[in-house]
C-alpha cells in the first residue's frame, strides 16, 4: 500500500521521493514518533484530498450523534454506495431498547442528514 501511495504521488506530482515527504508534511515531524500509520494516512491524504476530507467530515459528524459505545455507524467503503450500516449487540432486551433509542434520537438528527449526503 505504501509503495503504491509513493509510486502514485511521485507520478502525480512529478517529483521524486523527497518532494512528496515534504509535501505530505511528514518532513516536519520527529522520525522517531513516525509509525506505519501516521505515514499511511499523511500519504493517503495527499494522495486522496477529496476522500480524506470526506472521511474526516464522516467522522466528526458520527461523533456529533453522540451514540453509546457499541453501536457502529459505517459508510460504505470509498462512500461508494448509498446506504450506511449500524450495528449493535445486546446482552438482554433493555440493552436492546436503550441501544435502539439511542439509534431513534440519532436519526433526527442533522448530522445523520449530513452523512447521508457525504455518499
Amino acid at each position: 500500500q505504501l509503495v503504491r501511495l509513493i509510486a502514485d504521488l511521485k507520478k502525480i506530482e512529478g517529483a521524486g521521493l523527497d518532494t512528496v515527504w515534504e509535501n505530505s508534511g511528514l518532513r516536519s515531524l520527529d522520525p522517531s514518533a513516525l509509525t506505519f500509520d501516521l505515514i499511511h494516512q499523511a500519504l493517503t491524504r495527499t494522495r486522496f484530498p477529496v476522500f480524506s476530507a470526506h472521511l474526516n467530515e464522516w467522522q466528526i459528524l458520527r461523533e456529533g450523534l453522540k451514540l453509546p459505545s457499541g453501536i457502529k455507524i459505517g459508510a460504505p467503503r470509498y462512500f461508494d454506495g448509498d446506504s450506511i450500516t449500524a450495528t449493535f449487540s445486546a446482552a438482554d432486551p433493555e440493552e436492546f431498547r436503550y441501544k435502539a433509542a439511542h439509534l431513534m434520537e440519532a436519526s433526527r438528527k442533522k448530522e445523520l442528514d449530513d452523512m447521508f449526503s457525504l455518499l
